[in-house]
């Protein structure tokens, strides 16, 4: 009866606890960039304008709540991950994997983006980029023999 106890204890304590997970994605030149997890949602973008010869970029800070994002084929360059475990049956499990993809980014209301945007298309209704994704994460796990 102890044991069961010990072990119902153990179900709810772990279904409660934290996890972690964050995609961090950007195109080679750094001008589109995606984040979305628990530490960062958002899509940043570059503006470039020419003043007088001068040349000058801008990042421009965009919340996902605005946008429609969508994600084409990807491509998983590299995965990992790996569990540890406790003597009491608890333990932690992570996973990083390195993907390639196509994002594409409209406002979800259809207005067009900056003509100074980069990456927009002749409509200036979308903003494409392939991108390369880091997507982390972790979380408390129950370990079972």
């Amino acid at each position: 009866m102890k044991k069961m106890i010990i072990t119902i204890a153990a179900l709810f304590s772990f279904a409660g606890s934290a996890s972690f997970f964050q995609e961090s994605c950007s195109n080679a030149e750094g001008t589109v960039k995606f984040t979305s997890g628990h530490v960062s949602n958002k899509v940043v973008l570059t503006e470039r304008e020419y003043n007088n010869g001068k040349v000058t970029e801008n990042e421009i800070e965009l919340s996902l709540y605005d946008l429609k994002v969508e994600f084409g084929k990807e491509v998983i360059i590299d995965s990992t991950s790996s569990k540890n475990c406790s003597e009491s049956g608890g333990g932690v499990a992570q996973w990083q994997s390195i993907t390639a993809k196509k994002l594409t980014i409209k406002y979800s209301d259809g207005t067009p983006f900056s003509e100074n945007v980069l990456g927009t298309s002749k409509d200036r209704r979308t903003v494409s980029a392939y991108v390369i994704c880091d997507n982390s994460g972790n979380s408390m796990i129950l370990c079972r023999d």
